[in-house]
């Protein structure tokens, strides 16, 4: 939402200038930016008229042009905008005031579009600075800042710096929340989620490529030990301990703590410990068939990287066409992969063996039955992707 600033009254029309803002604001929810962009400049025009370059009722309508410059594809001009507009507040508030953040986050959209993701991270690293400098780092205040480095840094697969931030949270959050508070347990499990994104997630092209750590934090010593497997335990185990604890909790709630933590065993081959946890998880749902059958019925894919689309990563030749592979896969009672069958390769020869070779290393959550794991043969995988006709490194 944007931040309504009040219009001086040296504009002498402030009433028709509030009303401007808005409806600006109502143009730019439904896609009208052409629209917007005109009235914005319209009124920078005016404002600037009645009172001068620095005025601070320009920032919004500069931000307003700024987003319909973005919603029109020209990053460049919004982040003129953008400029402009945390300009002017500086001048009011000072080059560390709280009002710019909002326009930081901003300028990051425009720079990030722009492809300097380098510069985008030095605009959301200082915004969390300042809410860190206006709150404290251990204040509670300053925990959504936190999780929107933490949603940048994750995009951008900077594990260790989430990580980071996520320890910063949860000693926060046990500081000043009760124990088995779901605030806690939510950031002990995207913590855990860190781990298990770096050792297994898949990965855009195109991201990541700068340094970055969190502003105010030291960094890890040379001998810092990154053991992704006993971290990652450790902090799903606690969310199981504290979502077993909280007098609240459903079977539910913690069975799918349970199978959080089997999963994590099961893709570093603790067979053992993992099929302890089904097997109670299993019990747990007992009660509730549906969600049981949900959870357990077939195999559910933990590991499975899938091959980048071709069209993302190849020189454009033309317009992009379709293509699909369907695979048939046999899943052991313990997850691995043990059989593929091509059933559907369109056009042939293209991405049939990346697919098969990603099945092949892929991890899954074994089917249960009667509370034991089975093996199950004919589950459907299914690839869609774009390519271009010509690139004949595709083919293989």
């Amino acid at each position: 939402m944007l931040a309504v600033l009040a219009v001086p009254a040296a504009t002498a029309d402030t009433g028709a200038a509030s009303e401007a803002l808005a409806n600006l604001a109502s143009q730019l929810e439904v896609g009208e930016y052409d629209a917007v962009a005109t009235g914005a400049e319209q009124l920078v025009t005016r404002i600037e008229s009645l009172s001068g370059r620095y005025d601070p009722a320009l920032v919004e309508p500069l931000q307003l042009l700024g987003d319909a410059h973005m919603g029109r594809a020209d990053p460049e001009a919004a982040l003129t905008a953008y400029d402009r507009a945390k300009h002017i507040l500086r001048i009011d508030e000072g080059v560390q005031g709280v009002g710019q953040v909002e326009l930081l986050y901003r300028e990051a959209d425009a720079l990030a579009a722009m492809g300097d993701r380098a510069a985008a991270n030095d605009r959301h690293e200082f915004a969390y600075s300042i809410e860190a400098r206006a709150h404290g780092e251990d204040a509670t205040e300053l925990i959504p800042a936190a999780y929107r480095l933490i949603d940048w840094y994750m995009h951008n697969y900077k594990f260790r710096p989430a990580q980071v931030l996520y320890q910063q949270i949860i000693e926060t959050a046990k500081n000043a929340y009760p124990p088995n508070d779901p605030r806690i347990v939510a950031a002990i499990r995207g913590y855990a989620e860190t781990y298990r994104q770096r050792r297994f997630g898949s990965r855009m092209p195109g991201r990541g490529g700068f340094s970055a750590w969190p502003p105010g934090h030291p960094k890890d010593p040379p001998w810092y030990s990154k053991s992704t497997f006993k971290r990652g335990s450790k902090a799903l185990e606690e969310v199981l301990d504290l979502t077993r604890a909280a007098p609240t909790a459903s079977n539910v709630e913690v069975a799918a703590a349970m199978v959080e933590y089997a999963d994590w065993q099961l893709l570093h081959y603790e067979y053992g410990v993992a099929m302890r946890h089904y097997r109670r998880a299993w019990a747990l749902l007992e009660a509730n068939p549906a969600h049981q059958a949900e959870v357990f019925e077939k195999p559910n894919a933990l590991y499975l990287r899938l091959p980048p689309d071709p069209a993302q990563v190849s020189e454009p030749l033309g317009a992009p066409r379709d293509g699909v592979v369907r695979l048939a896969l046999t899943v052991s009672h313990r997850g691995d992969v043990l059989g593929r069958k091509t059933l559907r390769s369109e056009p042939h020869n293209i991405m049939e063996f990346r697919l098969r070779k990603a099945a092949k290393e892929a991890r899954y959550r074994p089917a249960f039955e009667a509370g034991d794991p089975v093996p199950r043969r004919d589950l459907k995988l299914e690839f869609k992707y774009q390519y271009y006709p010509g690139n004949s490194d595709l083919a293989r």
